[in-house]
């Protein structure tokens, strides 16, 4: 996953842009996580208990993004995202959009960086 982080100093506003297939990570991180240090640690502490616990499923649910943990992968999804089946063949971009996985330690990089860009 490749990604990058932008701040506007004038409005002290940090961006995050990820590549196509991951924007609904870019959104997560930037209007539910944001800058709060405590969110930020809660994710922290459900990567580390993920990587110790593989066999268990973690969750984190945001107001409109929640972010799953099970098994070395980590998947990004948007609330009512879950009825895709019904879901035409000209919604598969817009579900690309609102739904995301990727490996548990690409995704705990990814915090961290992140968690080193803001401060």
């Amino acid at each position: 996953m490749e990604y990058e982080f932008t701040r506007n100093i004038f409005l002290g506003e940090y961006y995050v842009r990820c590549e196509m297939g991951y924007e609904v990570v870019a959104r997560w991180l930037q209007e539910e996580i944001g800058t709060s240090g405590d969110k930020i640690s809660q994710i922290k502490q459900l990567v580390q208990l993920a990587q110790q616990n593989p066999n268990q499923r973690y969750q984190y649910i945001g107001q409109e993004i929640s972010v799953f943990f099970e098994s070395e992968e980590v998947q990004v999804q948007e609330h009512g995202t879950g009825l895709t089946e019904d879901l035409e063949e000209d919604f598969c971009l817009y579900e690309s959009e609102s739904q995301s996985s990727c490996g548990l330690v690409d995704f705990a990089k990814f915090i961290d960086s992140w968690l080193e860009f803001i401060a």
